[in-house]
Protein backbone atom coordinates (compact mmCIF):
# COMPACT_ATOMS: atom_id res chain seq x y z
CA UNK A 1 0.00 0.00 0.00
CA UNK A 2 1.53 3.27 -0.85
CA UNK A 3 1.90 5.78 1.68
CA UNK A 4 -0.13 9.58 1.30
CA UNK A 5 2.86 12.28 0.23
CA UNK A 6 3.64 13.43 3.32
CA UNK A 7 3.07 17.73 3.65
CA UNK A 8 4.90 20.31 2.63
CA UNK A 9 7.96 21.29 4.77
CA UNK A 10 7.14 24.45 6.36
CA UNK A 11 10.76 26.47 7.85
CA UNK A 12 9.46 28.60 11.31
CA UNK A 13 9.01 32.29 11.23
CA UNK A 14 11.83 33.12 13.69
CA UNK A 15 14.24 30.92 11.89
CA UNK A 16 13.90 33.28 9.06
CA UNK A 17 14.52 36.01 10.82
CA UNK A 18 17.78 33.96 11.85
CA UNK A 19 19.09 33.38 8.72
CA UNK A 20 18.18 37.02 7.87
CA UNK A 21 20.35 38.51 10.56
CA UNK A 22 23.34 36.22 9.13
CA UNK A 23 24.32 39.01 6.26
CA UNK A 24 28.50 37.35 6.27
CA UNK A 25 27.52 34.28 6.73
CA UNK A 26 25.45 32.07 4.10
CA UNK A 27 23.05 30.06 5.53
CA UNK A 28 20.03 28.20 4.55
CA UNK A 29 17.91 25.34 5.91
CA UNK A 30 16.91 21.68 3.96
CA UNK A 31 14.62 19.52 4.58
CA UNK A 32 14.78 15.54 4.83
CA UNK A 33 15.41 14.96 0.92
CA UNK A 34 17.39 18.36 0.75
CA UNK A 35 15.64 20.47 -0.68
CA UNK A 36 16.02 24.01 0.47
CA UNK A 37 13.02 25.84 2.16
CA UNK A 38 14.80 28.60 2.68
CA UNK A 39 18.48 30.54 2.49
CA UNK A 40 19.69 34.53 3.28
CA UNK A 41 21.22 36.13 -0.06
CA UNK A 42 24.42 35.25 0.23
CA UNK A 43 23.55 31.40 0.24
CA UNK A 44 21.88 32.37 -2.87
CA UNK A 45 24.97 33.95 -4.19
CA UNK A 46 27.37 31.50 -3.11
CA UNK A 47 25.03 28.35 -4.34
CA UNK A 48 22.71 28.35 -7.04
CA UNK A 49 20.68 25.76 -5.96
CA UNK A 50 20.03 27.86 -2.45
CA UNK A 51 18.74 30.65 -4.66
CA UNK A 52 16.36 28.86 -6.87
CA UNK A 53 15.47 26.76 -4.30
CA UNK A 54 16.12 23.42 -5.75
CA UNK A 55 17.02 20.31 -4.61
CA UNK A 56 20.60 20.04 -3.21
CA UNK A 57 21.42 15.98 -4.49
CA UNK A 58 18.98 16.80 -7.79
CA UNK A 59 21.08 19.82 -9.02
CA UNK A 60 24.09 18.62 -7.50
CA UNK A 61 23.99 15.36 -10.36
CA UNK A 62 21.91 17.21 -12.96
CA UNK A 63 22.55 20.66 -12.79
CA UNK A 64 26.48 20.87 -15.46
CA UNK A 65 27.46 24.13 -13.32
CA UNK A 66 28.10 21.61 -9.89
CA UNK A 67 30.53 20.35 -11.76
CA UNK A 68 31.96 23.41 -12.12
CA UNK A 69 31.34 24.80 -8.86
CA UNK A 70 32.47 21.83 -7.26
CA UNK A 71 36.26 21.64 -8.18
CA UNK A 72 36.29 18.36 -5.73
CA UNK A 73 33.00 16.99 -7.29
CA UNK A 74 33.32 13.46 -6.50
CA UNK A 75 33.89 13.94 -2.75
CA UNK A 76 30.65 16.56 -2.71
CA UNK A 77 28.94 13.91 -4.36
CA UNK A 78 29.97 11.30 -2.25
CA UNK A 79 29.27 12.44 1.16
CA UNK A 80 25.81 14.31 -0.13
CA UNK A 81 24.76 10.25 -1.31
CA UNK A 82 25.81 8.83 2.13
CA UNK A 83 24.06 12.06 3.86
CA UNK A 84 20.61 11.85 2.07
CA UNK A 85 20.72 8.03 2.77
CA UNK A 86 21.53 8.77 6.45
CA UNK A 87 18.69 11.94 6.45
CA UNK A 88 16.58 9.34 4.99
CA UNK A 89 16.92 6.78 7.92
CA UNK A 90 14.64 3.92 8.11
CA UNK A 91 11.76 5.68 6.22
CA UNK A 92 12.73 4.54 2.72
CA UNK A 93 8.74 4.48 2.34
CA UNK A 94 8.76 8.35 1.67
CA UNK A 95 6.93 8.73 -1.75
CA UNK A 96 9.16 12.06 -2.15
CA UNK A 97 12.14 9.91 -1.26
CA UNK A 98 11.52 7.55 -3.76
CA UNK A 99 10.27 9.73 -6.55
CA UNK A 100 13.82 11.18 -6.04
CA UNK A 101 16.17 8.21 -6.12
CA UNK A 102 14.33 6.94 -8.64
CA UNK A 103 14.48 10.30 -11.01
CA UNK A 104 18.04 10.17 -10.27
CA UNK A 105 18.98 6.37 -10.87
CA UNK A 106 17.15 6.93 -14.21
CA UNK A 107 19.31 10.37 -15.34
CA UNK A 108 22.48 9.76 -13.72
CA UNK A 109 24.77 7.01 -13.39
CA UNK A 110 27.22 8.14 -11.01
CA UNK A 111 24.20 8.75 -8.64
CA UNK A 112 23.31 5.63 -9.24
CA UNK A 113 26.32 3.87 -8.69
CA UNK A 114 27.06 5.64 -5.05
CA UNK A 115 23.31 4.79 -4.27
CA UNK A 116 23.90 1.33 -4.79
CA UNK A 117 27.06 1.72 -2.36
CA UNK A 118 24.37 2.28 0.57
CA UNK A 119 27.18 4.40 2.47
CA UNK A 120 25.53 6.01 5.18
CA UNK A 121 27.36 8.90 6.21
CA UNK A 122 25.89 11.99 8.78
CA UNK A 123 27.52 15.71 7.72
CA UNK A 124 27.55 17.80 10.69
CA UNK A 125 31.09 19.85 9.80
CA UNK A 126 33.93 20.28 7.31
CA UNK A 127 35.81 22.04 4.28
CA UNK A 128 34.11 22.86 0.61
CA UNK A 129 35.78 24.27 -2.03
CA UNK A 130 33.96 26.46 -4.45
CA UNK A 131 35.34 27.80 -8.04
CA UNK A 132 32.34 30.37 -7.76
CA UNK A 133 32.02 32.38 -11.22
CA UNK A 134 32.08 35.51 -10.19
CA UNK A 135 34.54 35.71 -6.97
CA UNK A 136 36.92 32.66 -8.03
CA UNK A 137 37.86 29.96 -5.90
CA UNK A 138 37.46 30.04 -2.37
CA UNK A 139 37.12 27.42 0.57
CA UNK A 140 34.74 27.65 3.96
CA UNK A 141 34.10 25.95 6.51
CA UNK A 142 30.69 24.55 7.60
CA UNK A 143 28.75 23.66 10.40
CA UNK A 144 25.55 21.33 9.90
CA UNK A 145 22.87 21.37 12.90
CA UNK A 146 19.39 20.10 13.31
CA UNK A 147 16.47 21.57 13.57
CA UNK A 148 14.88 20.75 16.69
CA UNK A 149 10.82 20.68 16.51
CA UNK A 150 11.37 20.15 12.44
CA UNK A 151 11.56 16.62 11.61
CA UNK A 152 14.48 16.27 9.43
CA UNK A 153 15.05 19.99 9.13
CA UNK A 154 19.03 20.78 8.54
CA UNK A 155 20.37 24.48 9.43
CA UNK A 156 23.30 24.27 6.98
CA UNK A 157 26.26 27.84 7.75
CA UNK A 158 29.52 28.41 5.92
CA UNK A 159 32.13 30.25 6.99
CA UNK A 160 35.88 31.22 5.68
CA UNK A 161 38.74 31.54 8.28
CA UNK A 162 39.13 35.26 9.45
CA UNK A 163 41.85 37.62 7.24
CA UNK A 164 41.62 34.50 4.32
CA UNK A 165 41.23 35.27 0.60
CA UNK A 166 38.23 33.21 1.19
CA UNK A 167 37.20 35.35 3.85
CA UNK A 168 37.48 38.63 1.16
CA UNK A 169 35.96 36.40 -1.38
CA UNK A 170 32.49 35.72 0.16
CA UNK A 171 32.68 39.67 1.67
CA UNK A 172 33.00 40.49 -2.34
CA UNK A 173 30.01 38.63 -3.05
CA UNK A 174 28.29 40.06 -0.53
CA UNK A 175 29.05 43.75 -1.52
CA UNK A 176 27.58 42.66 -4.87
CA UNK A 177 24.07 41.55 -2.97
CA UNK A 178 24.26 45.18 -1.31
CA UNK A 179 24.72 46.61 -5.18
CA UNK A 180 22.47 44.87 -6.52
CA UNK A 181 18.80 44.87 -6.49
CA UNK A 182 17.93 44.00 -2.36
CA UNK A 183 15.75 40.99 -2.58
CA UNK A 184 14.61 39.17 0.94
CA UNK A 185 15.33 35.56 -0.20
CA UNK A 186 14.30 33.59 2.65
CA UNK A 187 10.46 34.03 1.56
CA UNK A 188 9.03 30.34 1.55
CA UNK A 189 8.34 29.93 -2.22
CA UNK A 190 4.43 29.83 -2.92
Amino acid sequence: RRRRRPPAERVRPSLLRMLDAWPDSPAFIVGRRFDVLAANPLAGALVPTAARRGNLVRDLFLQAESRELYPEFDAVADATVASLRASAGSDVDDPLLIELVGELSVKSEHFRRLWARHDVRVKTNGHKRFNHPLVGELTTAYETFTVNGADGQQLIVYHAEPGSASERALRLLGTMLTNAAPERSTAPQT
